[in-house]
């Protein structure tokens, strides 16, 4: 078995199915192909008489943390796993980083983030990879800790009218959705992000550099989703954006079509206010005839938004673990 390092992102195109799941195909190859030269990403190999037998991708935005994605190999399965998780501990070593963290497989919003868990759905589905326990047990093994665990839930889709509900008065608040593509980068790109990074919590930021991302992200939303799936709620007494909320079609499932309600950031002045039910409430207004399955996530530690799903007959069909590394 030899180690092999791709730096070239076009050959990075051609073996990066090895490390998962979901299809590498025409569509998603133009997004993964920003973000690998956005990240200037490379790719460690295993390889046995010229054929691969293991990937992993690896990037960086700071030089204290290196990322990687896109992990998988072929039988046999733990020794291969070992012997290319090995190999990413003595890089990062080398390299000087001081943590190693994943897999985060970008773009994020198409390939997701973490290793599945036993008795999560198996079912092709975007931003939600699958792998066997396997995985995340081998790098348990190898002195990896669970960074952040997330849950995700399910259910039909649903038309919610969030102005009739009697629990909350909406008279101070508007929501707007972008016109296009060019008013989503113009006039709420900035506020988005803005509202994003000052009201979620670091574990749930996952995505890094998530501001160089978005317009890559964005493009593709809008490509094969909606203008609806991005959301700014201004509180109108002060003028001002308060919410925000972003949503992720999905691509892969063939039997059901399906909307991932992806992230929503409220003010810390303005919460427990109906705000998400608010911005959800607005969404399935414009998209419920279209879809069919409305699927969210949340981290573990989240027992309010848990048990808020709970009461709304969703399902948990699916977890997944970040991992980290301390060097």
């Amino acid at each position: 078995m030899k180690n092999k390092k791709e730096n070239n992102p076009i050959e990075i195109l051609d073996i990066i199915q090895i490390g998962i799941n979901l299809p590498v195909n025409s569509l998603t190859k133009p997004y993964i192909l920003h973000d690998l030269k956005m990240f200037n990403s490379s790719s460690l190999l295993l390889v046995d008489n010229s054929k691969p037998k293991g990937h992993v991708l690896i990037y960086s935005d700071n030089e204290d943390i290196l990322y990687f994605g896109f992990f998988g190999v072929k039988s046999p399965v733990k020794e291969n796993i070992s012997i290319l998780v090995k190999w990413l501990i003595d890089y990062a070593e080398a390299k000087g980083f001081k943590f190693i963290r994943g897999p985060i497989n970008i773009p994020t919003i198409i390939y997701g983030w973490g290793f599945s868990k036993e008795k999560s759905k198996t079912d092709l589905y975007v931003g939600k990879p699958t792998t066997p326990p396997v995985y995340y047990e081998t790098f348990l093994q190898h002195q990896f800790l669970i960074k952040y665990e997330e849950l995700t839930h399910e259910t039909p889709m649903y038309r919610l009218n969030p102005y009739k509900m009697k629990k909350y008065d909406f008279s101070d608040y508007k929501v707007f959705f972008p016109k296009n593509y060019q008013d989503l980068i113009l006039n709420f790109k900035q506020e988005i992000l803005r509202i994003h990074s000052e009201n979620m919590p670091p574990s749930a930021q996952i995505t890094p550099n998530v501001s160089k991302c978005f317009d890559n992200y964005a493009d593709f939303v809008m490509k094969y989703g909606s203008k609806y799936m991005f959301n700014l709620v201004k509180f109108l007494p002060e003028d001002k954006y308060i919410a925000a909320a972003t949503c992720v079609p999905d691509i892969f499932n063939i039997k059901e079509k399906g909307i991932t309600f992806h992230s929503w950031a409220v003010d810390s002045s303005f919460r427990r206010r109906g705000l998400s039910i608010l911005m959800s409430g607005a969404i399935t207004l414009k998209l419920w005839k279209k879809y069919s399955l409305a699927v969210g996530h949340t981290g573990v530690e989240n027992k309010v938004s848990i048990a808020a799903s709970q009461k709304l007959a969703r399902k948990i069909t699916r977890a997944h673990l970040i991992l980290e590394y301390c060097l």
